[in-house]
């Protein structure tokens, strides 16, 4: 009976376990897929110091010292933006930061470091349970990498930056 007892509480433990980090993966996607009014995207280069960070409301510094830095979006581009994550199935997979360049799954115990990737995205976001927050998308293909990168280029004026980011890659 104590053996009984016993499986029945582990079963019932470690299943409310799992399905919780499931559930908190389901949450964090909702709300980037709900992000439109604070999305900022930063695409992060492994091998290198130049980055594209596209912001919702915050302040343009100086787009003319670096344009690339500090590219305005709106709600309109943030929903575009989100689509573009989708259709590359870039949501699937949604990581944290656990410690220096060190990143972990919000769903599972699976990790990557920056230099694995041939490109990787940052997602910072206002989340209904968590305040902001920021997620890391790796991209490991080169190709897709820079197809994803042609596909943001074609939403912004300052192109050139992207055309940077793409030879890069």
């Amino acid at each position: 009976m104590k053996f009984l007892n016993s499986l029945i509480f582990f079963t019932l433990f470690f299943g409310n376990c799992y399905s919780q980090k499931k559930l908190e993966y389901e949450k964090i996607k909702t709300d980037i897929l709900n992000s439109s009014e604070s999305l900022n995207t930063t695409f992060l280069l492994p091998s290198s110091d130049f980055f594209v960070a596209i912001i919702k409301d915050s302040t343009v510094d100086n787009p003319e010292m670096n344009p690339c830095v500090d590219i305005e979006s709106n709600k309109e581009i943030n929903e575009i933006i989100i689509k573009i994550l989708k259709s590359y199935k870039l949501l699937e997979t949604l990581y944290i930061e656990i410690d220096y360049e060190k990143y972990e799954s919000v769903e599972s115990k699976q990790k990557f470091i920056p230099k694995e990737t041939e490109l990787y995205i940052e997602l910072f976001f206002k989340s209904k349970q968590y305040d902001y927050i920021s997620c890391f998308v790796p991209v490991f293909n080169k190709n897709i990498a820079r197809k994803i990168v042609a596909d943001f280029g074609k939403l912004f004026e300052c192109n050139s930056c992207f055309k940077k980011l793409k030879r890069k890659i």
